[in-house]
């Protein structure tokens, strides 16, 4: 996103995860802000109407899912791509259910949001990616 020209937070748990992707962006000289956050702590906050883009990948707590809502302003795109349930047939990814998302999940989470493209696959994973705007 910051290649598009967007101003871009990156928050993760893992500073590890973060300082990467800092190299990342300093060798294309992107401008990036990260931040170091617990999005599973019962207590996070984004802010309201903060966000024009959320970006989210292979990540899933459903109790997230109002802030992420909230944290995007009217009009703004919620952008969501993680593992559905149909991954436990192959190798890799993520095993605990609580993480997998039932069939049709994904759009039923952001049912309120404008859908503006929704697709689940089961070629070499197993994933439902939703494209939603806020009204």
């Amino acid at each position: 996103m910051a290649a598009w020209g967007l101003r871009t937070t990156a928050i993760d748990y893992s500073a590890a995860a973060l300082r990467l992707c800092r190299q990342r962006a300093r060798r294309k000289s992107l401008e990036l802000e990260t931040r170091i956050m617990d999005l599973e702590a019962p207590d996070v906050d984004l802010g309201a109407s903060r966000f024009d883009v959320v970006a989210v990948f292979n990540f899933l707590h459903r109790p997230l899912v109002p802030v992420l809502k909230r944290s995007v302003r009217p009009g703004g795109i919620v952008v969501y791509k993680t593992y559905t349930r149909k991954q436990l047939r192959f190798g890799a990814g993520p095993r605990n259910p609580r993480f997998l998302l039932d069939e049709g999940e994904l759009a039923e989470l952001f049912s309120e949001f404008h859908c503006l493209q929704y697709r689940e696959s089961c070629e070499h994973e197993a994933t439902a990616a939703l494209v939603a705007q806020r009204p």
